[in-house]
Formats: structure tokens, C-alpha cells, sequence
């Protein structure tokens, strides 16, 4: 793990920070506990799960608040595989 994911994921919350985003939404799988823990680490919250979304593996929708802007950004990640996988 060279850090490549959180810089990543950083410079995706900035842009949709500069874009004026309100939030930041991501599906990714419950087996994948290092994604889950970093989704956490820049403060995403799992919002719901989805029965059977990765074929019989459930996924987690997941959510970030970032913006008081009226408009809407929406960043859906399928089936993200982080190079640790």
C-alpha cells in the first residue's frame, strides 16, 4: 500500500468540493473491508445495503456530505477494486 487509493479518493473529494458539490455517493462490496475502512477515514457513512449487487456478494451504498450547494453530485464507484485486493 503506497497511499495511491487516499490520494486518490482526496483529490476526488476536492474537485467535488471546487465543483460545489452537496455529497459524494459510492457502492462498494461488504467483503471489502480495507475500502470500507478507508471510506470511513475520510468520513463516508454507509447509507444502505444492496442485497446481491456484486452477483452474491451484497453492497454497500455509501455517503459523503461535503457541500451546503443546492446541486447535486453524484460520483457512483461500481465494483471498485482497490490495488490491495
Amino acid at each position: 500500500n503506497q497511499g495511491i487509493a487516499s490520494k486518490l479518493l482526496s483529490y476526488l473529494i476536492d474537485e467535488c468540493i471546487n465543483l460545489k458539490c452537496k455529497n459524494i455517493t459510492l457502492e462498494v462490496n461488504c467483503n471489502n473491508l480495507e475500502a470500507i475502512k478507508l471510506y470511513k477515514k475520510y468520513n463516508f457513512k454507509i447509507i444502505c445495503t444492496r442485497k446481491n449487487y456484486y452477483g452474491i456478494d451484497d453492497g454497500y451504498l455509501m455517503m459523503k456530505e461535503i457541500g451546503e450547494s443546492n446541486e447535486w453530485c453524484l460520483y457512483t464507484c461500481n465494483r471498485i477494486k482497490l490495488w490491495w485486493n
